[in-house]
Protein backbone atom coordinates (compact mmCIF):
# COMPACT_ATOMS: atom_id res chain seq x y z
CA UNK A 1 0.00 0.00 0.00
CA UNK A 2 1.44 3.51 -0.81
CA UNK A 3 1.25 6.55 1.34
CA UNK A 4 1.38 10.15 0.17
CA UNK A 5 2.38 13.39 0.81
CA UNK A 6 -0.34 15.63 -0.89
CA UNK A 7 -1.34 13.98 -3.87
CA UNK A 8 1.85 12.34 -4.40
CA UNK A 9 2.46 8.46 -3.65
CA UNK A 10 5.35 7.39 -1.67
CA UNK A 11 6.97 4.18 -2.30
CA UNK A 12 6.85 2.11 0.67
CA UNK A 13 10.02 1.31 0.36
CA UNK A 14 11.30 4.40 -0.23
CA UNK A 15 8.73 5.20 2.79
CA UNK A 16 10.50 2.43 4.84
CA UNK A 17 14.73 2.46 3.96
CA UNK A 18 16.68 5.47 5.42
CA UNK A 19 17.58 7.85 2.42
CA UNK A 20 19.64 10.38 2.64
CA UNK A 21 17.89 13.05 0.38
CA UNK A 22 15.25 14.72 1.83
CA UNK A 23 12.51 14.36 -1.13
CA UNK A 24 12.04 13.01 -4.55
CA UNK A 25 9.78 13.75 -7.07
CA UNK A 26 8.78 12.28 -10.63
CA UNK A 27 7.09 13.62 -13.35
CA UNK A 28 5.59 10.31 -14.34
CA UNK A 29 5.71 6.45 -13.53
CA UNK A 30 8.65 4.57 -15.77
CA UNK A 31 6.22 2.80 -18.72
CA UNK A 32 6.09 1.99 -22.43
CA UNK A 33 5.52 5.77 -23.23
CA UNK A 34 7.60 7.32 -20.43
CA UNK A 35 10.87 5.13 -21.46
CA UNK A 36 10.51 6.12 -25.00
CA UNK A 37 10.17 9.78 -23.82
CA UNK A 38 13.43 9.17 -21.89
CA UNK A 39 15.01 7.52 -24.61
CA UNK A 40 15.00 10.23 -26.76
CA UNK A 41 16.93 12.42 -24.38
CA UNK A 42 19.24 9.74 -23.12
CA UNK A 43 19.47 8.49 -26.98
CA UNK A 44 19.59 10.94 -28.90
CA UNK A 45 19.72 14.46 -26.99
CA UNK A 46 16.57 15.39 -27.84
CA UNK A 47 16.13 18.98 -26.56
CA UNK A 48 12.98 19.50 -27.17
CA UNK A 49 11.30 16.34 -25.51
CA UNK A 50 14.25 17.70 -22.03
CA UNK A 51 12.27 21.46 -22.23
CA UNK A 52 9.24 20.14 -22.30
CA UNK A 53 9.56 17.35 -19.88
CA UNK A 54 11.62 20.53 -17.61
CA UNK A 55 8.58 22.55 -18.34
CA UNK A 56 6.02 20.27 -16.68
CA UNK A 57 8.19 19.51 -14.08
CA UNK A 58 8.84 23.15 -13.05
CA UNK A 59 4.95 23.71 -13.29
CA UNK A 60 4.08 20.25 -11.10
CA UNK A 61 6.71 20.80 -8.56
CA UNK A 62 7.09 24.76 -8.04
CA UNK A 63 7.20 25.08 -4.79
CA UNK A 64 10.43 22.29 -4.63
CA UNK A 65 12.47 25.10 -6.10
CA UNK A 66 11.53 28.17 -3.99
CA UNK A 67 14.30 28.01 -1.32
CA UNK A 68 16.87 25.93 -3.63
CA UNK A 69 20.30 27.22 -4.27
CA UNK A 70 21.19 25.04 -7.07
CA UNK A 71 19.85 22.54 -9.37
CA UNK A 72 22.83 19.52 -9.93
CA UNK A 73 22.89 16.58 -12.27
CA UNK A 74 23.48 13.25 -11.99
CA UNK A 75 27.30 12.87 -13.74
CA UNK A 76 27.69 10.61 -16.12
CA UNK A 77 31.26 9.37 -15.97
CA UNK A 78 33.20 10.84 -18.46
CA UNK A 79 34.15 7.83 -20.85
CA UNK A 80 30.18 7.51 -21.10
CA UNK A 81 29.51 11.32 -21.77
CA UNK A 82 32.96 11.28 -24.89
CA UNK A 83 30.93 8.34 -26.09
CA UNK A 84 27.66 10.03 -25.92
CA UNK A 85 28.59 13.25 -26.37
CA UNK A 86 26.56 14.70 -23.43
CA UNK A 87 25.23 13.91 -20.10
CA UNK A 88 21.16 13.42 -20.53
CA UNK A 89 20.78 14.74 -16.57
CA UNK A 90 22.55 17.58 -17.80
CA UNK A 91 20.44 18.19 -20.46
CA UNK A 92 17.34 18.14 -18.46
CA UNK A 93 18.92 20.54 -15.21
CA UNK A 94 19.88 23.01 -18.15
CA UNK A 95 16.22 23.11 -19.60
CA UNK A 96 14.81 22.70 -15.82
CA UNK A 97 17.11 25.54 -14.09
CA UNK A 98 15.67 28.26 -17.33
CA UNK A 99 12.19 27.59 -16.09
CA UNK A 100 12.70 27.94 -12.62
CA UNK A 101 15.55 30.79 -12.29
CA UNK A 102 17.56 29.14 -10.00
CA UNK A 103 21.50 28.11 -11.20
CA UNK A 104 22.30 25.06 -12.78
CA UNK A 105 25.57 24.09 -11.33
CA UNK A 106 28.08 20.45 -11.74
CA UNK A 107 29.77 19.98 -8.57
CA UNK A 108 29.25 16.71 -8.82
CA UNK A 109 32.05 14.25 -10.50
CA UNK A 110 31.26 10.62 -11.20
CA UNK A 111 35.04 9.41 -10.14
CA UNK A 112 35.09 5.83 -11.04
CA UNK A 113 33.26 4.06 -13.97
CA UNK A 114 30.12 2.02 -12.85
CA UNK A 115 28.19 -1.45 -14.32
CA UNK A 116 25.18 -0.11 -15.57
CA UNK A 117 22.84 -0.40 -12.75
CA UNK A 118 19.69 -2.88 -14.68
CA UNK A 119 19.30 -6.35 -13.54
CA UNK A 120 20.88 -5.69 -10.29
CA UNK A 121 18.86 -5.86 -6.60
CA UNK A 122 18.79 -2.91 -4.59
CA UNK A 123 21.91 -3.91 -2.57
CA UNK A 124 23.81 -4.49 -6.11
CA UNK A 125 23.10 -1.24 -7.10
CA UNK A 126 24.15 0.18 -3.75
CA UNK A 127 27.28 -0.99 -3.34
CA UNK A 128 27.69 -0.47 -7.46
CA UNK A 129 27.62 3.45 -6.38
CA UNK A 130 29.03 3.49 -3.42
CA UNK A 131 31.78 5.74 -3.49
CA UNK A 132 31.57 6.78 -6.87
CA UNK A 133 30.91 10.44 -6.55
CA UNK A 134 33.14 13.82 -5.40
CA UNK A 135 32.15 17.11 -5.02
CA UNK A 136 34.01 19.71 -6.17
CA UNK A 137 32.03 22.97 -4.57
CA UNK A 138 32.15 23.50 -0.52
CA UNK A 139 28.00 23.46 -0.35
CA UNK A 140 27.86 25.07 3.41
CA UNK A 141 24.16 25.93 4.23
CA UNK A 142 23.28 25.17 0.63
CA UNK A 143 20.15 23.98 -0.52
CA UNK A 144 20.19 21.50 -3.69
CA UNK A 145 18.00 19.81 -6.02
CA UNK A 146 19.40 16.52 -7.56
CA UNK A 147 18.23 15.72 -11.59
CA UNK A 148 18.45 12.34 -12.84
CA UNK A 149 16.40 10.62 -15.79
CA UNK A 150 14.87 7.90 -13.92
CA UNK A 151 14.75 6.43 -10.34
CA UNK A 152 14.32 2.61 -9.80
CA UNK A 153 15.76 1.70 -6.17
CA UNK A 154 16.90 5.40 -5.75
CA UNK A 155 20.72 3.96 -5.22
CA UNK A 156 22.46 6.26 -7.85
CA UNK A 157 20.17 9.32 -5.99
CA UNK A 158 20.89 8.42 -2.35
CA UNK A 159 24.72 8.14 -3.21
CA UNK A 160 24.85 11.66 -4.65
CA UNK A 161 22.76 13.10 -1.79
CA UNK A 162 24.74 11.95 0.73
CA UNK A 163 27.98 13.30 -1.46
CA UNK A 164 26.66 17.12 -1.29
CA UNK A 165 25.35 16.40 2.56
CA UNK A 166 29.08 15.66 3.41
CA UNK A 167 30.27 19.11 1.07
CA UNK A 168 27.97 20.81 3.43
CA UNK A 169 24.41 21.29 1.66
CA UNK A 170 21.30 21.11 4.10
CA UNK A 171 19.02 20.03 2.13
CA UNK A 172 18.40 17.72 -1.06
CA UNK A 173 15.31 16.82 -2.78
CA UNK A 174 15.80 14.97 -6.23
CA UNK A 175 13.56 15.23 -9.26
CA UNK A 176 12.99 12.67 -11.73
CA UNK A 177 10.79 12.24 -15.43
CA UNK A 178 10.20 8.63 -14.07
CA UNK A 179 10.55 6.44 -11.59
CA UNK A 180 9.66 2.84 -11.54
CA UNK A 181 6.78 3.06 -8.43
CA UNK A 182 6.29 0.67 -5.98
CA UNK A 183 5.96 -2.86 -8.27
CA UNK A 184 9.66 -2.77 -9.23
CA UNK A 185 10.56 -1.34 -5.94
CA UNK A 186 9.11 -4.14 -4.01
CA UNK A 187 11.02 -6.96 -5.85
Amino acid sequence: MQTSIGNDPICPVCHNIGREFDRCRSLMLYDNTSRKIILKIKKHADTEVAKTCARMLSMKYRSLFCDADFIVPVPSHWTRTLLRGYNPSRLIAIELSKFVTVPMISCLKRIRRTEYQSNKTIEEREINVSDAFACTKDLCDKRIILVDDVMTTGATLNECARILKMSGAVYVGCITIASTGINEMAS
